[in-house]
């Protein structure tokens, strides 16, 4: 029977092993939401238009997780993207369709870029008509 020993503790067999890994993985409680965060996003964007950073402040989720509900928000066509622009020369990055920022301006290579703004789609019809 081999003992190892890991920060004190004692493993006699796989069962203290896996004991051990039970107490340091830790179940994630999902916080308890009234909305989904897709729809706090496009509350939000019928107010302001804002960037993923801004975004991410005002609803407490990272960026990154963020960037999953825009593309899919974009692709339903409930969210139009403001597009970035290079802060050197000026050129605006219309024909792309990425959420994310780009890492460089085609023109003047320069890395300067303003992040890409969100607004809420606007309704092409009246419904109560």
């Amino acid at each position: 029977m081999s003992h190892r020993s890991r920060a004190g503790l004692n493993f006699s067999n796989d069962v203290s092993q896996s004991r051990y890994s039970d107490m340091k993985k830790q179940e994630k409680i999902p916080e308890e939401r009234n909305v989904t965060i897709r729809q706090e996003v496009l509350r939000l964007l019928e107010y302001d238009d804002l960037t993923v950073g801004e975004l991410s402040k005002k609803i407490g989720k990272s960026e990154k997780e963020l960037y999953d509900h825009l593309e899919h928000l974009v692709g339903s066509k409930s969210l139009v993207i403001i597009p970035a622009e290079c802060l050197k020369c000026g050129y605006i990055f219309e024909k792309r369709e990425k959420v994310k920022k780009p890492g460089k301006c085609p023109q003047c290579k320069n890395t300067y870029i303003k992040q890409p703004m969100f607004t809420a789609a606007k309704p092409r019809f009246n419904r109560s008509a």
